[in-house]
């Protein structure tokens, strides 16, 4: 079980451990995740981070802006990684619904696949992200589809 922002809470599956700083450390570029699991079995990272909004773009922001927003910022930071976008996805986050993407990159010669999400609630911008090897996008991407759809905002 993991509660993100003391808002969020998602059951995470078993094989899943919370990865330390020393491990997250140099691994992402700009800001690390605030949360970050990583299942080795699977190949699978799962990430977030989450902001406040400022009341006034509360109003104005919707998950739609949020989402063009982080594709921008995900395209200046893995331009050297060959990135290029997939599909737009819509997934529930409990009763909530976040916007998003899949891109394809590769990362120390291996075809990764990534699912970027953004949820805007009560004011605070969700940011949760999944990184699987190609291979294995299927599952995962439904696996990480399935924790997200059971989250409950409080």
């Amino acid at each position: 079980m993991a509660k993100l922002n003391n808002t969020l809470t998602l059951n995470i599956p078993e094989g899943f451990r919370d990865l330390t700083d020393e491990e997250i450390k140099g691994k992402y570029l700009g800001a690390p995740p605030q949360w970050c699991v990583s299942d080795p079995q699977r190949h699978m990272i799962l990430t977030a981070g989450w902001k406040k909004i400022n009341r006034f773009s509360a109003l104005l922001l919707s998950g739609k802006d949020l989402e063009k927003q982080l594709e921008k910022a995900i395209l200046d930071a893995m331009d050297p990684y060959g990135v290029s976008f997939g599909e737009h996805t819509n997934v529930p986050i409990g009763t909530e619904k976040a916007e998003g993407f899949t891109c394809q990159y590769t990362a120390e010669g291996i075809k990764m696949i990534s699912e970027s999400l953004v949820v805007l609630y009560e004011k605070t911008a969700y940011y949760l992200f999944a990184y699987v090897r190609a291979e294995r996008e299927e599952d995962c991407l439904a696996l990480f589809h399935e924790v997200l759809k059971e989250g409950i905002f409080e």
